[in-house]
């Protein structure tokens, strides 16, 4: 497998700490991590809903660049069932303050979700990190 030899490189061109790829599940109805940068959980299976932003952006095929995943008012302006589950914060004392989801496609089909977390040496990611994230998205859909 390529991307752990690229990982660093991958981080340091889109500026984030973080990335996570989910690959669409077989029943159509969750996503589940395939590669994922920090070796705290293992595996993350989401449901294909609005309840978390990369189920929602893989329900809704739709690029999220949220910057700043607890402030409730703002992921209630994007989907009111939207929330940002800190579960995963708690259980590895990680800090997650932004990221971008995008999803990941093949011409139409949905595959998955890259999702980028944390922006580095600025306090926000722009529109041209989401612009970054989306082609690299578009790469690894090819």
């Amino acid at each position: 497998d390529i991307l752990p030899q690229l990982e660093k490189q991958m981080l340091k061109f889109l500026g984030a700490e973080r990335l996570t790829i989910y690959q669409r599940g077989r029943n159509g109805r969750e996503i589940i991590s395939r590669y994922k940068t920090g070796a705290e959980v293992r595996e993350i299976r989401l449901p294909i809903s609005p309840s978390s932003i990369a189920g929602y952006v893989a329900l809704t095929q739709q690029s999220l660049n949220i910057n700043n995943v607890h402030e409730r008012s703002l992921l209630a302006s994007i989907h009111p069932e939207l929330e940002f589950d800190r579960s995963f914060d708690a259980s590895t004392g990680f800090h997650t303050r932004s990221m971008i989801t995008v999803p990941i496609k093949q011409g139409d089909t949905p595959l998955g979700v890259l999702q980028v977390i944390n922006c580095v040496g600025k306090n926000a990611f722009d529109d041209l990190d989401l612009k970054s994230v989306e082609d690299l998205a578009r790469v690894i859909g090819q």
